[in-house]
């Protein structure tokens, strides 16, 4: 087995990333070293760690992780040596993802499988696991082992919303760590399932084992406050969207499922199974609404009907990844950040606020900066928005909601999204 040489903790106030980047330079380096074959002196902290998965330079619980300003500093520190990504099994490439720094990333898009697709973009490690022929079975086999925690490290009755993470002690923050990689891990798997390239690739009868295991960790799941109100969140939520890695599974294992199981304690995913009992679900379901820009367009929206006001759980999960993002709101789990952004309002989701600059009631700034307060900042390709809040500062400060999650307020280069060109667009008047 072969390790990389143990490396102490950075100290040294403002020192603190400059330590990190030759740190990470080191560490690069000699990850080289092991995917050749050579070895490198035993240690336990820094590398591969027990054989099974390589150990990033510098987490969330690290100090320095609080010195990034930016999001691609995130990113450039978590990427993957390429020879090793290339060497490492299967196994141990899912092992290295599942610890991934910045998987929490995925929770902030439409939903977690847009979010593996999108995060795969950012990272190395995850675009490769997708890539591998034998991702299904090592998906299944780790999805089968996986038990839902029955307690939660951190004991968060003790902590605030407003408390500073970043004041937290190591601790405090592993245990925090612990439970958003365990629910992570959950959400990260039920999502692969139903991905294009992995669902295809299980026999019916692999499909049902799947199923009922997803079932009984439900149950698990509503009953484990890791999860909390988020039971049904992760396999339930993807069988029931209509497209046609759903339909594949619905269509296999619908004829295990009879209605009397809505009353048998396997309340949440059964019912999404049959039609006269997605009927009942439907008869209060999503409805579409119209919103108009300011130059008349109307815009399609949509009305959720599980729409709630999230729960303050797991803020401080967030802030531990992105804790120079101050916390503004739980927000609602209806609500997305183009409705955020665009109208105001929070019971409502708008899949692309495209109308509001084709129709030309919005223009974009030239420069590439804000030059006022409340105007909009876009990422990518209509990926994300937000609202200006400060445009003097020299990374401008805006708020957003990332995605159905909580409501944050950042510099624009340390959102989430942020890897994705930015550009800011002003009333057109």
């Amino acid at each position: 087995m072969i390790f990389l040489k143990n490396m102490s903790p950075v100290k040294g106030g403002g020192r603190g990333i400059n330590m990190i980047k030759k740190l990470f330079s080191v560490v690069l380096s000699a990850s080289i070293l092991i995917c050749s074959g050579v070895q490198v002196a035993k240690a336990d902290t820094v590398g591969w760690q027990d054989g099974q998965r390589y150990e990033y330079p510098v987490t969330p619980v690290d100090k320095e992780w609080g010195e990034f300003s930016s999001h691609q500093e995130m990113l450039d520190h978590c990427q993957l040596p390429e020879e090793c990504v290339k060497e490492m099994t299967t196994e141990q490439l899912f092992n290295t993802v599942l610890k991934y720094p910045l998987l929490i990333d995925i929770l902030f898009y439409d939903d977690v499988m847009a979010g593996i697709s999108e995060v795969a973009k950012q990272f190395n490690g995850l675009d490769e696991l997708l890539k591998r022929e034998d991702i299904q079975e090592v998906l299944k086999d780790k999805y089968m082992a996986v038990v839902i925690p029955v307690a939660e490290h951190q004991d968060y009755s003790k902590l605030s919303v407003d408390d500073d993470v970043r004041l937290m002690s190591r601790q405090t923050k592993e245990n925090i760590y612990l439970d958003l990689q365990e629910r992570l891990e959950i959400y990260f798997e039920e999502a692969l399932f139903f991905m294009d390239g992995i669902s295809s690739g299980y026999s019916d009868s692999e499909k049902k084992a799947i199923t009922e295991e997803a079932v009984s960790k439900m149950e698990m799941k509503a009953v484990s406050p890791v999860f909390n109100y988020q039971k049904t969140k992760g396999f339930a939520e993807f069988a029931y969207k209509d497209d046609d890695n759903a339909r594949v599974w619905k269509n296999v294992i619908v004829s295990d499922f009879a209605d009397a199981d809505i009353y048998s304690g396997k309340e949440g995913f059964p019912i999404l199974l049959s039609k006269k009992s997605r009927d009942k679900m439907q008869r209060k379901g999503d409805s579409t609404i119209y919103v108009k820009t300011p130059n008349g367009t109307k815009v399609k929206c949509i009305i959720k009907s599980n729409n709630q006001l999230n729960s303050d759980r797991n803020v401080e999960q967030q802030k531990l990844a992105y804790p120079e993002a101050t916390f503004v709101a739980v927000g609602y789990s209806g609500n997305n950040c183009h409705a955020y952004a665009w109208t105001g309002r929070q019971d409502m989701w708008m899949n692309s606020p495209a109308a509001y600059i084709s129709d030309k009631s919005y223009k974009e700034i030239s420069g590439g900066r804000p030059t006022g307060n409340g105007q909009k900042a876009v990422w990518g390709n209509l990926q994300h928005s937000a609202i200006v809040m400060d445009y003097t500062k020299q990374d401008p400060i805006v708020v957003s909601k990332w995605g159905a999650e909580y409501i944050w307020r950042c510099a624009a280069g340390y959102c989430y999204n942020a890897a994705g060109n930015i550009k800011y667009y002003k009333r057109n008047n």
